[in-house]
């Protein structure tokens, strides 16, 4: 049971997400989206599990989600480099 990089979710208000990337980090999982229908809309979100079933709770504390926005840049850069040949 996994939200995977490349999919696309729809979340509590009905709106259609593309998953840009998601990330392990200090044994949780995040997710950073964007609307499918309003790119200027990105989010992240931290991943848990609740009775069986993936809940989405939006990152709203400014420390980590400015911890997590570093994460996800590094490893983007890292997977942009990878994909160019530069190691």
């Amino acid at each position: 049971m996994n939200i995977e990089k490349n999919s696309i979710v729809k979340l509590t208000d009905n709106k259609l997400y593309f998953v840009l990337e998601t990330l392990d980090y200090n044994e949780n999982k995040y997710i950073y989206v964007i609307e499918k229908d309003n790119p200027m809309n990105l989010k992240f979100y931290k991943e848990q599990i609740v009775n069986n079933q993936i809940s989405l709770n939006i990152v709203e504390d400014k420390e980590e989600l400015n911890l997590i926005m570093k994460k996800f840049y590094e490893k983007m850069k890292k997977n942009i480099q990878k994909n160019n040949g530069n190691n």
